[in-house]
């Protein structure tokens, strides 16, 4: 079983802490934030959670638009644009995953999609294009079948750019990047209180999510 604490980002398979994407990917400085202002980046941090959110809710069809901040409607609109640019079928949002690999992980995938008649997941981006979304999507995509792997970002006039990751070696990449976490931190994974934790409805990395 696998849990989540929202409030520190932390992950717990069976009552034992797990690391997540992002720590890894932080820990390891592939994903460095620390020439950014805390307060610019407590503001994009805040902008994404609310898109998020946003475009969650509008793939539900339950987005109220008079609720939503006048800074995020652009982002919303650029989705819609994706959405309706491609054809994309939607499965699953916010789904935790969980693999064994490298000594294991965990993560959140934004969406678990159709797009153009591909099987695969989206992560939705609002901040620069980087190259650590190859690694963050074939995470992703381990703890979830290997799924294709897109990355749209959302800009603040309304548009958008789909990018799908198809580069060969990432899997093996983040694979090293994994054993190297667990390599630092040996005795990361320890016995963790779960309580009041969030208990998610994930996939291992044998589940399949077109049957799920």
């Amino acid at each position: 079983m696998i849990h989540f604490n929202p409030e520190t980002h932390r992950y717990a398979v069976d009552g034992i802490a797990m690391p997540g994407v992002n720590e890894i990917l932080e820990d390891l400085k592939i994903v460095d934030m620390s020439s950014v202002p805390p307060g610019l980046l407590q503001a994009k941090a805040e902008l994404g959670t609310a898109v998020h959110l946003a475009t969650e809710l509008d793939d539900q069809g339950i987005l109220d638009e008079e609720t939503v901040d006048i800074a995020v409607l652009p982002y919303i609109q650029a989705w819609r644009q994706f959405k309706a640019d491609h054809e994309f079928i939607y499965v699953h949002s916010e789904k935790v995953i969980y693999s064994i690999i490298g000594g294991g992980y965990c993560g959140t995938v934004d969406r678990i999609c159709g797009v153009d008649g591909k099987e695969g997941l989206v992560d939705i981006k609002t901040g620069g294009v980087y190259r650590c979304t190859r690694l963050q999507t074939a995470a992703y995509s381990i703890g979830y079948v290997n799924a294709q792997r897109f990355v749209v970002y959302l800009k603040d006039d309304e548009s958008y750019c789909l990018k799908e990751h198809e580069e060969h070696g990432d899997d093996e990449i983040w694979k090293k990047c994994v054993e190297l976490f667990h390599w630092k931190h040996p005795r990361y994974k320890k016995k963790v209180d779960t309580s009041g934790w969030i208990e998610c409805s994930g996939g291992r990395a044998c589940s399949d999510p077109w049957d799920d």
